[in-house]
């Protein structure tokens, strides 16, 4: 009984990563369609940041870090990834 029990609770728990996946594209497009420019972009990425949502801010300095060409958010869009990235190997230590 507790291997079909396990085979569930991890079949949910993929289920409800990419519900998650889902909401953060979903909030990332809504927020991208309200917010026009780069600065506005890297601006509402630093507030769901500091929100809490880690995923949807992600989502938003990856397709900024991402672009071309490279312009100067970019940039600052690596750097806030690269920060992210050193938080979380802290974290994990």
């Amino acid at each position: 009984m507790a291997i079909g029990t396990d085979s569930f609770q991890s079949s949910l728990a993929v289920a409800q990563m990419q519900m998650a996946r889902k909401v953060a594209e979903s909030r990332m497009i809504r927020l991208l369609s309200q917010a026009k420019s780069d600065p506005k972009r890297l601006d509402a990425a630093d507030q769901l940041l500091q929100d809490g949502d880690l995923n949807t801010a992600c989502l938003i300095y990856v397709r900024l870090a991402l672009s071309k060409p490279e312009r100067e958010a970019s940039e600052i869009a690596q750097r806030r990834l690269e920060k992210i990235q050193t938080e979380a190997r802290k974290q994990r230590v």
